[in-house]
């Protein structure tokens, strides 16, 4: 009887330690965000902070001892916008600090995706698929629109880092051209290219083997003769 009563009054020692309101959380700040909500992050940490042992589950998120100073990439469908996490946090304060690095879309990337309903995911300059965009036209947003048959999915890579890297640079070089693109196609991944066609001119091909970079000092020669403009320019077939 002793011997359980002891065990019972540790027990209620620990339980009395860790649900002490000196372990309460007494400010917890996110930092960083500027699209994806606070709550949002908070709910996607408390959820990861419950599930990592029972010990947390035991404790609960507002306790301090719960939460584990960290710094680690995302990949949460959740938070599409969301690239690397860094926790801090101070018992003296009883602080739990936030930041969060978000990515910054590139372009729009239009294909298939898992429903098998055309859809289309913001992109970033590293290739990984966001949330979810609308088709857009026009020359003021890069577009690519896939026909390659891949699924698309948010928080996964588009295409190849290296391919990813050259596209970037065909986007670029279109831009440094000033020429009007009515679409950029990925038709085939193994041919590793992708077609431009224009709103006046001839279809361009770009390999993403290499970047574009001399491109636009080839467009701008094919685009003018001797200093004048060539006609002949718009009845090149490619």
């Amino acid at each position: 009887i002793a011997v359980l009563a002891i065990g019972l009054l540790g027990i209620g020692g620990i339980w009395t330690a860790f649900h002490a309101s000196m372990f309460d959380i007494e400010t917890f700040s996110v930092s960083g965000n500027e699209t994806t909500p606070t709550d949002a992050i908070r709910m996607f940490l408390d959820t990861k902070v419950l599930t990592a042992s029972l010990t947390n589950t035991f404790l609960g998120f507002q306790n301090m001892i719960a939460w584990r100073e960290a710094s680690f990439d995302s990949s949460a469908p959740e938070l599409p916008r969301i690239k690397h996490i860094t926790i801090e946090k101070s018992y003296a304060a009883r602080t739990v600090s936030v930041v969060v690095e978000e990515r910054t879309p590139f372009g729009i990337w239009c294909g298939m995706s898992i429903s098998s309903i055309p859809s289309c995911f913001w992109f970033d300059r590293d290739g990984v698929l966001l949330d979810q965009a609308i088709q857009a036209s026009g020359n003021l947003i890069p577009v690519i629109h896939d026909y390659s048959g891949k699924y698309l999915k948010s928080q996964t890579k588009a295409h190849d880092p290296r391919a990813i890297k050259n596209l970037i640079s065909v986007f670029d070089a279109l831009r440094a051209a000033d020429i009007a693109v009515r679409e950029v196609r990925l038709e085939n991944r193994e041919l590793q290219e992708v077609k431009v066609t224009l709103v006046r001119g001839p279809d361009l091909y770009f390999s993403l083997r290499f970047p574009a970079d001399e491109a636009p000092a080839v467009i701008a020669g094919l685009r003018r003769g001797a200093g004048t403009k060539n006609p002949a320019f718009s009845s090149l077939q490619y």
